[in-house]
Order: structure tokens, then C-alpha cells, then sequence
């Protein structure tokens, strides 16, 4: 028998809808390729899957109907043994990014991942946004604390932990601006004759904001009230992170 994995599912999806016409426009396969496969189905199982006497168009055979619900049947309980197997495997290490204006409460739940699981080592590492979205989207990342969530694909294993704010400095000095590297780069116009502090470290533009004064940002705590300027946290875990670990996550963001 050859491979009717793709097939099979094709078929699984195409019952859900009331005849060959209506599945092709909803599953995302020209009529002409899915009746392909539906014939590629009843050549191999010697079954009639399509009613091609109907007088409207083209429906689906009882046979149809239980090989399809019989395949998605068999995929879930794949699926089920699938996640069991991987709870089993509980990993060793994990990879987390954040933004460091999220030191705080990412620490505090990775002492409770190191405590309370069987995980041996967390490497957290601080990132700017665009080179924190980079390395989660090509998986070097297990999990991230953000503030933006790109991309189209949505987002399935994601916890809101509160708001924040990024508030200015209350000893403002025009003459000097204290910013991150992807303040720097983003910042659409710089004004004339205004020197300029980069730096990737949080905790040395906060000390030149409170020592040497200047005008920049400093990230607030984080609160469950949402304000007009605020900006979500999330924590997001990747597609690919184990099971059992992220419940695990999932509970102690909670209680964080």
C-alpha cells in the first residue's frame, strides 16, 4: 500500500462539507486535484467515495464519511500518544529571551522552574526586540517575555502577565539623551546639537538618568491596570516547547 497519509487527511477534511465543489474552495486544493485524490483513494481501498450520479454536484458517499471519520479518529489518538510521549521527555535545558526591562519578573520565574522542575540549566539572556523576535521565529529560543507579538501566525502557547509603561526620566536635560540601541535605532529624527548616551545595559542608563540627569526611558513595574500608553508583557512559549514544561510555566506565571 502506498503512503495515504496526505490522501487520507485530504478526505478527513473534504466530509465536512456538503460535496467536492464547496471542499476544494475550503481546504485550499483545486477541484480538479482533490477529485485526483479521491479517485487515487477508491482505487486503493475498492470503494466508492463520491456519488457521481447524484443530480447536483458530486457528494459524498456514506464510505466516504466513515473512512474519513475513521482517519481523524486514528490522528487523535496519535496526537494523544504522541504528547504523552513527549511529557515523558522532560527536557534538561531551555533557552529564554526577554527584553530587559523584564529582569524581574523573568528571573522570578525561572528560580521557580530550576526549583520546582527537573530542569538543570536556563540559559536568560537579554535581547532587543527585532533580534528577540529573530531568534524565537527560527528556534533558538524556548521561551520569551515581550512586549510585541509579531509575525500573522497566532500565537498558541502565550500568557499576558500585566502592563507596563516606559516612563521619561524626571530630570530631564535636553542636552543629553540616554537611550538602548533599538531606541537609537528606531528613533525616526534626531534634534541638533544633542549628545547622545547608547548603551545595551538597563542598569548603566539608569545610572547616568539618576546621576548625571538627561532626558530617556525607563520601563515601570509591572501592573495588572492597563493605561492609555501602556504595552502589554507577554510571556510566549515556542510551538516546539515540551508539554509538561509549559503547564509548569504556565502555572507559576500565574502565581508569579
Amino acid at each position: 500500500m502506498e503512503d495515504m497519509h496526505w490522501p487520507l487527511t485530504l478526505l478527513s477534511r473534504a466530509i465536512n462539507y456538503k460535496n467536492l465543489t464547496h471542499a476544494a474552495a475550503n481546504i485550499g486544493i483545486s477541484q480538479p486535484q482533490l477529485s485526483r485524490v479521491i479517485g487515487k483513494l477508491e482505487e486503493e481501498f475498492s470503494v466508492v467515495l463520491l456519488d457521481r450520479e447524484s443530480k447536483r454536484k458530486s457528494s459524498w458517499t456514506i464510505e466516504a464519511q466513515k473512512l474519513g471519520s475513521l482517519y481523524t479518529n486514528h490522528s487523535k489518538n496519535l496526537q494523544k500518544s504522541i504528547e504523552g510521549l513527549l511529557k515523558d521527555n522532560y527536557p534538561k535545558e531551555i533557552a529564554v529571551g526577554i527584553l530587559e526591562g523584564l529582569i524581574e519578573i523573568s528571573s522570578e520565574i525561572c528560580h521557580k522552574l530550576l526549583n520546582e522542575t527537573d530542569l538543570e540549566k536556563i540559559s536568560l539572556n537579554v535581547y532587543d526586540l527585532s533580534e528577540l523576535q529573530d531568534k524565537f521565529s527560527k528556534g533558538e529560543l524556548d521561551i520569551v517575555l515581550t512586549s510585541s507579538i509579531s509575525g500573522s501566525k497566532k500565537q498558541t502557547r502565550l500568557v499576558n502577565l500585566g502592563y507596563q509603561t516606559l516612563d521619561y526620566s524626571a530630570h530631564e536635560n535636553a542636552e543629553l539623551h540616554i537611550m538602548s540601541p533599538y531606541e537609537e535605532a528606531t528613533l525616526k529624527s534626531k534634534p541638533k546639537d544633542v549628545k547622545t548616551l547608547v548603551s545595551n545595559s538597563l542598569a548603566t542608563r539608569k545610572f547616568w538618568l539618576g546621576n548625571y540627569r538627561g532626558l530617556g526611558q525607563m520601563p515601570s513595574e509591572i501592573t495588572d491596570k492597563k493605561a492609555s500608553d501602556s504595552v502589554p508583557v507577554y510571556l510566549i512559549g515556542h510551538e516546539q516547547i515540551n508539554v509538561k514544561l509549559w503547564q509548569k510555566v504556565q502555572s507559576l506565571s500565574v502565581t508569579h
